[in-house]
């Protein structure tokens, strides 16, 4: 059996977003172990895996409520730490560690993916994973063993590992450190809310004993369902209106109100144009003839990342009543805008001819304007070393990019 760089531990039930992951590590030349079948394939398997554990570099574990629940997970956890192998845990909601590798992982900072505090989740992966691989290459040249799994403090985006193990009291001590910010913190939590409930009482009674308020006039937009709540950035307000439109094959998207023009938060996922002719969805390229491509070539991706478009597609699928953006709409848009929750940037990459790259990494989007005969504009924001930034370019019209609308 060949020797990988990385051992993923997840649970099924997380396949779809877990596998996206393995891509993106796959992508920077790594390789990956990743049991796409299920450990109960038979014994002959397990062992299967048991050797792949053993000689793979570094684990990531894809902590959720299922992978907790399996005591398939715990084994191969287990595995890793009796043998130091390196571990690093990422997120996928905030469910309890098995209680078989609770006191293990207790001491390891991890990588949250619920709330990454604006830094792309897979780059700090990405870093985590090369900072480990460097460490251990680094640690072999220097006649040393690589260090076990136990890593220090997590600044930023980094993972930094220490190549000494600490030993069985220091680990025990720091670990019931953990539990006991745990449980202050759910007593904190439980008088927090007794004193929160006092209040919500009295505001009920405030406002049962004051005037009517004056309602709030209708906005003009007639599309709008529900309006949530304003997010304020430095330049811009941004206001989430939900179902604000719907596509030719039905497909409803959210929308924000930016300075008064309203922007779609998805990216157009139709497989018509807005006239009712058909977007083929093919191998080939024009500058001519509208096409549409899968993000990454999976169409287990469209649901969440939507399609990608060549130019002449892009100019035409918009819902009626809606638009291409052109460069200097895109313009106004601010950095605030653009990192925004609510604008909803997803790093879905693009095909330039034959090729899907970036996904992961950056979002390309067309605008209406065009740069030559041939070429058209496009704005992009590209993630490097967890820093965002936003750019403009040109490419020709035969590359595939996302697609957003903007109210007419």
């Amino acid at each position: 059996m060949s020797k990988h760089d990385i051992f993923i531990s997840y649970s099924r039930a997380d396949k779809d977003i877990v596998n996206d992951f393995k891509l993106r590590l796959e992508n920077e030349g790594w390789s990956v172990w990743m049991d796409l079948e299920g450990i109960e394939s038979g014994e002959a398997f397990k062992s299967i895996i048991v050797e792949a554990i053993k000689t793979c570099k570094v684990v990531v574990f894809f902590s959720s409520k299922s992978s907790n629940a399996s005591t398939y997970t715990a084994k191969e956890i287990n595995l890793a730490v009796k043998n130091d192998i390196p571990i690093i845990p990422v997120l996928l909601d905030y469910s309890n560690y098995n209680p078989g590798v609770e006191f293990d992982l207790g001491v390891i900072d991890y990588i949250d993916y619920v709330n990454p505090m604006g830094l792309n989740v897979m780059t700090r992966l990405v870093k985590a994973v090369q900072k480990h691989l460097e460490t251990e290459e680094s640690s072999k040249k220097n006649g040393s063993d690589g260090g076990g799994f136990i890593k220090k403090k997590l600044r930023g985006s980094d993972l930094i590992y220490d190549p000494i193990l600490m030993t069985d009291e220091e680990r025990k001590r720091r670990w019931l450190k953990r539990k006991y910010w745990q449980r202050f913190g759910r007593i904190f939590g439980i008088v927090g809310g007794g004193i929160a409930g006092i209040i919500l009482v009295i505001v009920i009674v405030r406002a049962i004993n004051s005037p009517k308020p004056i309602p709030p006039q209708p906005s003009p937009i007639s599309e709008i369902e529900d309006i949530e709540v304003e997010e304020m950035t430095a330049k811009s307000s941004i206001v989430m209106v939900c179902n604000a439109v719907t596509d030719i094959d039905g497909n409803q998207y959210d929308a924000v109100k930016i300075d008064g023009r309203v922007w779609m938060a998805e990216n157009m996922r139709a497989t018509k144009d807005c006239d009712g002719n058909s977007l083929a969805l093919c191998d080939k390229v024009s500058t001519e003839t509208p096409y549409r491509y899968y993000p990454c070539g999976e169409d287990n991706k469209v649901g969440k990342f939507g399609y990608l478009y060549n130019w002449e597609a892009a100019m035409r699928v918009c819902p009626k009543g809606w638009h291409l953006p052109k460069e200097e709409e895109w313009e106004k848009l601010n950095d605030e805008v653009w990192l925004s929750q609510k604008f909803g940037v997803l790093l879905a990459g693009g095909r330039y001819l034959e090729n899907y790259k970036g996904f992961g990494e950056y979002a390309d989007f067309w605008t209406a304007t065009e740069y030559d005969d041939i070429s058209s504009k496009y704005r992009y924001l590209i993630d490097i070393d967890s820093s965002s930034e936003i750019r403009s370019g040109e490419e020709t019209r035969d590359r595939a990019f996302s697609v957003r609308c903007v109210k007419d």
